[in-house]
């Protein structure tokens, strides 16, 4: 077995219990934020005649991070429509490795593209995440850097529309890697 069929049954047997846990994994953070954000409302009404500022934005995004994480993959549909124009995305880009249609090669594209779109996936739950720092005032994270994030994180994770695009908009009919 060479390294190309090694990487192709590695994400054949990853890739579904990866996804699998990182939306689980989405979902409990989801739970977790919302409660967050209940306990610093809690605390808000605690303090609320005493002269204590009004409840900050960070509780208001705190609070839309732990929604989108429990809706992950209609956020992700709902990036897809916004960036494509459209949902309903065909698999398929024209990349290919050789001229020939059944190259042994494109099982290696699909498998390097599914990592891809598995790292674009964790890069916009990473987005969100910053997103909620910047939004507390987290000195390290800055807006431009959630929405960097969550774009090339959307983009990622639909790598194979992307090319497509690129490839409709240069007019190539076929990009062969040699």
């Amino acid at each position: 077995m060479n390294l190309a069929e090694m990487l192709i049954a590695f994400v054949a047997d990853i890739l579904n219990p990866a996804l699998t846990l990182i939306l689980a994994v989405c979902w409990v953070a989801g739970l977790w934020l919302i409660l967050l954000t209940a306990l610093r409302m809690l605390k808000h009404s605690d303090s609320f005649g005493k002269g204590a500022p009004p409840a900050s934005l960070g509780t208001l995004v705190t609070f839309l991070a732990g929604v989108a994480l429990l809706q992950l993959p209609s956020w992700l549909g709902a990036t897809v429509t916004t960036m494509f124009g459209t949902g309903d995305l065909h698999r398929t880009a024209t990349l290919g490795y050789a001229t020939s249609p059944d190259s042994p090669f494109d099982g290696l594209l699909a498998a390097v593209f599914a990592i891809v779109s598995l790292v674009g996936l964790i890069a916009f739950v990473r987005g969100i995440f910053v997103l909620r720092a910047c939004s507390d005032g987290k000195p390290s994270a800055t807006a431009g850097s959630a929405a960097m994030h969550m774009l090339g994180g959307a983009a990622a994770w639909h790598i194979v529309a992307i090319i497509d695009a690129l490839q409709t908009t240069l007019g190539i009919r076929v990009l062969a890697i040699s």
